[in-house]
């Protein structure tokens, strides 16, 4: 395909092959986009967004106009964004973001191997998918085998989720429920692992003619309900959403060996550092794992956080409104169980049936090691039975955040009387 200046909605179309035009709610002509260069990153993210949903909220002013075609309720998103996009297989290698992630990376090791030769060097490389809208390049198959079924789907029309509206937080309907089909969105969402798979092997065929050893590391930075529990997304505190992967492998490390203990991203930047004998900065507060991957030390890390905490204000004069999330999460191994403390202070959202639905403080411990059916992630054990975990939960909360100490502290010191 010949590089060209896209500078109105059909030429859009056309440089992202057969996106076709069937935009449900967005009545009247076309109006012309921005003069973008696909060849750029900004070209390339800006020509995907404007073509197949934003990779944020509709405040981001990515609508999607060749898939915003989901029926939500307009007061709450007026416009889906393609956020589910039910059209694969519409970009080429060339308008592939991920693939132009991968050929800067190539660029820049072919560039620094040019300049400094056999220096050593770090290159932090920052795939965009998989992420929404589920859109593939051309050549990339759906998964012919079935893949795990998502769980705890039963029922979820009638699980809401929190929003903060015009008249303040409520609960409202479960929005994607019923305009998506889960089964074909976790198909695509396997078949853009597939595509990281392969831009990582050709990355790492450069990585292969660099001298010297290179040690790589592959990690997630969220993760994804796809159905799990009723819900699309990543704004929960359970396992679908906070379990990422982490795969570290070069020569110095043992080679095919799990680790179950917990870890953190943030342990991530400073195994590396003690690796390249770099004193890591008195603030940084992560881990080295420099002691399970050469297999001479046990890791000392007392427990994991993660947590979420913000309120987007209602946009003036639109109306519409994005949830107001709020969740402290700390685990850590209790002999052979991983317990996973809760924090809620507004209620705990994307449960399905994990929890009651409520807004209200709310805590929860989860055995992350334990549990069958729709509890197969896991499964509260606080005060089941009477007094169970509470000791366990009270150490956790150390570990939470100042602000949600004061509103769940309090749940637990009440049982523990």
């Amino acid at each position: 395909m010949q590089e060209k200046m896209i500078d109105d909605l059909t030429s859009l179309t056309c440089a992202f092959i057969a996106c076709i035009l069937l935009v449900t709610g967005s009545p009247g002509p076309a109006q012309p986009l921005p003069v973008v260069h696909p060849r750029t990153a900004k070209g390339i993210l800006q020509a995907q967004c404007k073509a197949y949903g934003g990779i944020g909220y509709p405040f981001t002013g990515a609508e999607g106009a060749c898939c915003n075609e989901t029926p939500v309720f307009d007061w709450a998103f007026p416009q889906e964004n393609g956020f589910r996009c039910m059209m694969p297989n519409q970009l080429d290698e060339e308008h592939s973001p991920d693939a132009w992630v991968r050929r800067s990376a190539q660029e820049l090791l072919d560039s620094h191997q040019k300049d400094h030769g056999a220096s050593p060097w770090f290159l932090q490389v920052n795939f965009l998918g998989p992420h929404p809208p589920f859109i593939l390049k051309s050549s990339t198959a759906l998964p012919s085998t079935s893949l795990p079924e998502a769980i705890d789907v039963s029922g979820s029309e009638q699980q809401p989720v929190f929003d903060l509206d015009l008249h303040g937080l409520q609960m409202v309907p479960n929005i994607f429920h019923g305009y998506v089909n889960i089964t074909d969105s976790r198909k695509q969402y396997a078949a853009l692992l597939q595509q990281i798979d392969e831009e990582l092997e050709e990355l790492l065929k450069t990585v292969d003619q660099m001298p010297g050893e290179t040690v790589v590391a592959v990690i997630g930075d969220h993760g994804e309900h796809l159905g799990d529990h009723g819900q699309f997304g990543k704004t929960s505190p359970f396992e679908p959403a906070v379990h990422v992967p982490l795969i570290i492998a070069g020569a110095p490390f043992r080679h095919n060996v799990k680790e179950y203990h917990p870890v953190s991203t943030i342990d991530v930047p400073m195994t590396f550092l003690e690796l390249a004998g770099i004193l890591p900065s008195p603030t940084m507060q992560g881990y080295s794992l420099m002691p399970a991957l050469t297999g001479v030390g046990t890791l000392t890390r007392p427990a994991v956080m993660s947590g979420m905490n913000y309120w987007q204000d209602v946009i003036p004069d639109v109306n519409y409104s994005h949830g107001r999330v709020q969740f402290d999460s700390a685990a850590a191994l209790f002999g052979t169980d991983f317990l996973k403390l809760i924090c809620c202070p507004v209620g705990c959202r994307k449960g399905g049936s994990l929890l009651p639905t409520m807004v209200a403080p709310q805590v929860a411990l989860m055995n992350v090691t334990q549990g069958e059916d729709v509890h197969r992630f896991e499964k509260d054990i606080l005060n089941q039975p009477a007094g169970h975990g509470v000791q366990e939960a009270l150490y956790l909360a150390a570990f939470l955040s100042k602000d949600f100490q004061e509103v769940c502290m309090p749940l637990l010191e009440a049982l523990a009387v």
